[in-house]
């Protein structure tokens, strides 16, 4: 079985888990490879473009879909046209002639749906986020109502959506959560369409729990101080960081802040924090989840959410937002605590029971990564290739 894998980005948690899910095929003795942006040079059968060239190109595409969206769309959300053909992925594609197609995040206009339309082999699509069900962006969001009478505009979106409903007859979608799955179904555009549901999975043996105090010292925290932490690629509203810092603000305890992400934050906050900047590697941000005692993850919307299973991996709990992939990994009360969407209250009272119960037992969440096995890459990975096989039957 020869099987491709695509990638708009080389890292965040769409690419980490095409990356894990490649390497775990290979050790499979399966004939895997991957397409990213930019190499990572430990990677076996990876392909990406070297071309000074195509980078050029791949700059002008996302400036002309920032520029559209900023003064044509106004759509609070990422957006992909899918309208720019990749000559460097048609070319990949007939030189490895592989047997399955697999598709994961397609942002950063790195193929077309007409790229897609052509392709004669069977395609499989893991949904990481709701650009396959909508017009252009990633995920649901209210449009600008100074446009909503634009017939331009409207004629776009009905046309992408159209071209969307079109293709989706012949590919086959991994929804990774049963969130994912509803919003999926109630799109309308995947009636005709293959779909199943299969969580994503992380390297458990590459993951691991650090003791806490030996982590706070190692990053320079207080060793008497409780720590919460909020980690994402981007402090968007999507992801909830105006909940995360409105919920901290109003919090009675004496606790320390920790912030992760590719950017720090736009606004000056108005309490004390630590921000670690592009921590990519497994280890720095095992670490980093380690000394936290627990997550805030609040996002409005979420298609499964690593950053909470790797959290979990390192046996540190988090606080979620209902209505969410990240149900997939949190129980309520067993390895974490379930607010209700969008309420900082909420968010606070989870906060406080989860630091409440390790305040009177620091074993308390000792086993939270016991909780989350099932989704250990090597598990993961037999799932697809059971859907591979009956795709090609």
């Amino acid at each position: 079985m020869k099987i491709l894998h695509i990638n708009g980005t080389s890292q965040g948690g769409a690419a980490n888990f095409a990356i894990n899910l490649h390497q775990s095929l290979l050790d499979k003795n399966l004939e895997s490879s991957i397409f990213l942006p930019n190499g990572k040079n430990n990677l076996i059968n990876i392909y990406y473009p070297k071309s000074y060239i195509y980078k050029f190109f791949s700059k002008i595409k996302i400036t002309i879909a920032r520029v559209l969206n900023k003064y044509f769309f106004k759509i609070k959300s990422t957006v992909t046209l899918g309208v720019f053909s990749s000559y460097f992925i048609k070319k990949l594609i007939k030189k490895i002639n592989p047997q399955i197609l697999h598709l994961h995040w397609l942002g950063n206009e790195i193929m077309s749906l007409k790229d897609i339309s052509d392709i004669k082999i069977p395609v499989v699509v893991t949904m990481h986020d709701m650009w396959f069900i909508l017009p252009v962006e990633h995920y649901r969001v209210e449009y600008d109502y100074k446009l909503k009478n634009s017939k331009l505009k409207n004629y776009f979106l009905n046309r992408a959506k159209y071209q969307k409903k079109k293709i989706s007859k012949k590919i086959n979608y991994i929804f990774t959560s049963e969130w994912m799955k509803s919003e999926g179904i109630k799109s309308g555009i995947l009636q005709d369409s293959l779909i199943h549901k299969i969580g994503c999975g992380i390297d458990f043996q590459k993951w691991k729990s650090i003791h806490k105090l030996k982590a706070k010292k190692e990053l320079n925290l207080d060793i008497n101080k409780r720590y919460v932490l909020f980690s994402s690629m981007g402090l968007s509203q999507r992801k909830g960081f105006d909940l995360f810092v409105e919920a901290v603000k109003k919090l009675n305890q004496n606790i320390g802040i920790l912030i992760s992400s590719d950017e720090p934050p736009k606004d000056k906050l108005e309490f004390k924090y630590h921000f670690f900047q592009n921590l990519n590697d497994t280890a720095s941000r095992s670490l980093l989840y380690s000394a936290a005692d627990l997550c805030i993850i609040p996002s409005r919307q979420e298609a499964f959410g690593l950053v909470c299973l790797e959290a979990a991996a390192c046996n540190t709990p988090s606080v979620i937002s209902s209505g969410t992939g990240l149900t997939e990994i949190i129980k309520h009360k067993k390895n974490g605590f379930i607010a209700k969407k969008n309420n900082i209250k909420a968010i606070i009272e989870g906060t406080e029971w989860v630091l409440k119960k390790i305040n009177e037992d620091e074993n308390y969440f000792k086993n939270v990564r016991e909780t989350v096995k099932q989704f250990d890459i090597k598990e993961i990975t037999e799932e697809y290739i059971k859907f591979y096989k009956d795709i090609l039957k």
